[in-house]
Order: C-alpha cells, then structure tokens, then sequence
C-alpha cells in the first residue's frame, strides 16, 4: 500500500506492507505540517498482527493530540501510553521552519536518514530498547541543520538497508517516485518476518 501526502513545504509518501501471513501491519505512523513545523512519528508495536497494532496506535494517539510539544516531552508521553501494553520501539522528528533545524528522538530499531542537496547523509542514532511505561531518560534527543530541499527516510525493521536503499533517498526526484522503486525492491529488501513501513519525504520550498 502506497500513501501520499502533500502539505505547504514538505511533500511524503509512504509504503506498508504487513508480515506474511498476519491481518494488519502493526506499525503506525502520524505526520502533519503547520506554519511553524513539520512533524512525523513512526512506530512499531512489538511483535506482529493487531496487538502491535494496538501498541503502535497508542503511541500516535499520543502525538496527534500534543504534537505542538517539544519531541522529548512527546517521547515521554508516548512512553507512558505503553504502560499497560506490548510496548513498541519508535522514532519522532520535528523540522522547524523557521530555525531550519531538525529535532529527532528514537528508541529501537525505527531507523532515520535524511539527505541534505549537498548529497551529504546524516544518519541519527535512536536509544537502545523499547518504550513500555519504565521511566528511563532520553538522552538521545539530536539537532541538526534542515537545509532547503532536503528528503528523509523513515523506516521500521522489516526494511534491509543497502546500497539500492541508499540510493531511493539520494537519489530522490520526488517522494512518490522513491515509494514506486521501494515497491519494485521490495522481495529483495524486506525481511519476510516483519513488518514494512518506509515514509520517503522532500522539502519542495527550497
């Protein structure tokens, strides 16, 4: 399933696929633009079917209620939701217009790359583990400069990173065009065990 969105400054798109054999995806994702910034979050409830569902929809309710706060404070609250589920790793950036700066936070194995026009990747590191309700400290909270016409890649675990991955972002005309070449990757790239989420995005005001 390919999805697009189309907001003021950044364009996006995203492919899901479900692990073999379950009923549902359960990863979860969330984006939304204002005048001040843009902001995504992608999770993944542990495990598969509609339990990790369950467990990733919690966290996205969580940030499409308060999306305005600041991505630790988010990162809190998501943890909280989990307190009383299967738990879920997640990754949460925010590009803020104005300051063109990015602001990301993550725990797991939901990966995060974005491209400046330079060609120059940047890759933010998540925290180790998962969220479920245990207090912990998220230290892991990362700026970087946003430059006009950048793209990002967001991604849970069921996608192989390589070389031909590298290339959808770096390479990148439009976030749909990448969308259609993961799809045309996709048995060579997926891990058949899990699910797949990959949200492709493009600032297109620069």
């Amino acid at each position: 399933m390919i999805e697009h969105h189309t907001f003021k400054q950044i364009e996006v798109s995203a492919f899901q696929e479900a692990k073999e054999g379950e009923p549902c995806c359960g990863d979860s994702y969330f984006m939304t633009e204002t005048d001040d910034y843009f902001i995504c979050i992608l999770a993944d409830g542990l495990g598969s079917g509609t339990q990790a569902k369950h467990a990733s929809e919690q966290a996205i309710s969580v940030v499409k209620a308060s999306h305005e706060d600041d991505v630790d404070q988010l990162m809190k609250a998501c943890n909280r939701a989990l307190a009383r589920g299967r738990g879920a790793v997640l990754s949460i950036f925010k590009i803020l217009f104005r300051s063109r700066e990015l602001i990301f936070s993550g725990v797991g194995n939901v990966r995060f790359l974005f491209c400046l026009p330079s060609g120059k990747m940047m890759y933010p590191l998540p925290a180790t583990g998962f969220l479920s309700g245990k207090p912990r400290n998220f230290h892991r909270v990362q700026t970087f400069p946003f430059e006009p016409g950048s793209a990002f890649m967001i991604y849970s675990d069921g996608w192989k990173m390589n070389g031909d991955s590298r290339a959808l972002i770096s390479e990148m005309d439009s976030p749909a065009e990448a969308s259609r070449r993961a799809q045309s990757l996709f048995n060579k790239n997926r891990n058949q065990y899990d699910d797949v989420t990959l949200i492709f995005g493009k600032n297109v005001t620069g």
